[in-house]
């Protein structure tokens, strides 16, 4: 008995993957008489080359000055956040006035204090991205022309 049974190869099922997974479609073509232009970049926007001490003025208050009495008191970015910093200072020593107030002034002075450090940390961004966001509650005064 011959065991030509097993030598017929069985017909496989149709794939049922679809066909459009074999190759993405073209980009469409121009229309005629038009060349493709390729993308323009944005627009440059020169790098605020004063970041650092901007930054370092929310870190330490204090130094709001630094900008306004080196090359940077010519950007108009460094003076905005030096008087946002001025600012923030300002705010500082209110909260550390009122902290010697007995028990009133100890309950407000740390949500004050908690609140400088939340904008400061707010301004460290804003400097660092380049913005000039006024600081919340406490940034719509310009003290510094």
């Amino acid at each position: 008995m011959d065991n030509q049974e097993n030598s017929n190869p069985t017909p496989t099922p149709p794939s049922t993957e679809p066909e459009s997974a074999s190759a993405p479609p073209a980009a469409p073509s121009p229309p005629a008489g038009q060349a493709s232009e390729p993308a323009r970049p944005p627009a440059y926007v020169p790098p605020n080359e004063h970041k650092g001490l901007s930054i370092i003025g929310y870190i330490f208050p204090v130094l709001f000055f630094l900008p306004l009495v080196t090359e940077a008191k010519h950007d108009p970015a460094a003076k905005f956040h030096s008087n946002q910093q001025l600012i923030l200072l300002i705010w500082f020593v209110i909260a550390n006035f009122i902290g010697i107030i007995p028990l009133l002034g100890w309950i407000i002075a740390p949500l004050m204090w908690i609140f400088g450090v939340i904008v400061a940390i707010m301004g460290i961004i804003n400097a660092a991205q380049g913005a000039q966001k006024r600081l919340p509650l406490i940034g719509k005064y310009d003290l510094i022309k």
